[in-house]
């Protein structure tokens, strides 16, 4: 997909178009994969950097890069407690 923008300058720095267009796309990933619809390898493709480039630029924008939710915990305890019997 190609899309055109037109940016007021006020908003960004001055930069260069394709600067803009990879910020945007960094920008676009980090929203995307905080709202869990990217997975982080999905994310590092759409932004076209490095596991390595998201996670610092997911520190940078106080994004959690660990996805672990309760779900997790508990099916990690069961399945603990079934290897322990």
């Amino acid at each position: 997909m190609h899309v055109t923008l037109e940016l007021p300058d006020e908003y960004f720095p001055p930069m260069e178009a394709d600067a803009a267009a990879r910020r945007l796309k960094l920008y676009t990933a980090l929203v995307l994969y905080q709202a869990g619809q990217l997975s982080m390898g999905a994310a590092c493709d759409l932004a076209e950097v490095d596991r390595y480039a998201f996670l610092k630029a997911c520190k940078e924008h106080n994004i959690s890069a660990i996805r672990y939710d309760a779900d997790d915990v508990r099916g990690d305890l069961q399945r603990l407690r079934e290897a322990e019997e």
